[in-house]
């Protein structure tokens, strides 16, 4: 009987909120919500409907938009930056964690604030000559970009001038 219980609890616990089901909606399969497990962001199928979640646009400019997910004041940007690399885009109206919106918990050694040409001061987090996190924010509004395999200085650049276009110059000094 006790063996009963605990196979019924195990069962309850363990798989039954890894139930998945999935519905087709203008021909972009999008995930339903998990069982049990609830995620704050939703999958947007496009930028005007994540604004409309999170509250604030965000005009990005990308060719390569993998998934788009926003809650109430946060929105996130998957896109490709090179062959199989991602690159997590966040902005948000709230400061969390000191203005590092990125969601990265990992201890990086070299955590320091960069200046680019004409920008606002960027901080970021980085190991050996790969920098994984880049945040900073304006008046405003504060943005992060993640790439689990790392980006390049030349890359981080690239990240600001379409953060800075997006955002019609206020991420200028």
């Amino acid at each position: 009987m006790k063996k009963l219980i605990f196979f019924i609890f195990i069962g309850i616990v363990f798989i039954l909120p890894t139930g998945y089901s999935y519905s087709k909606n203008n021909n972009v399969t999008k995930p339903a919500n998990i069982i049990l497990l609830p995620n704050p962001r939703r999958y947007c199928l496009n930028l005007d409907e994540a604004a409309e979640i999170a509250g604030f646009n965000f005009p990005v400019k990308l060719k390569n938009y993998y998934e788009i997910k926003a809650s109430e004041g946060i929105m996130e940007i998957k896109y490709m930056i090179s062959d199989l690399r991602f690159v997590f885009l966040r902005k948000s109206n709230r400061d969390i964690r000191y203005g590092d919106i990125s969601g990265v918990y990992t201890y990086y050694p070299i955590d320091k604030q960069i200046k680019l040409k004409g920008a606002v001061p960027v901080n970021i987090r980085a190991k050996d000559d790969k920098i994984y996190v880049m945040y900073m924010s304006n008046s405003t509004y504060y943005y992060s970009a993640y790439c689990q395999e790392g980006m390049s200085l030349e890359e981080i650049e690239g990240i600001y001038n379409i953060l800075a276009e997006a955002e019609a110059g206020n991420l200028t000094e």
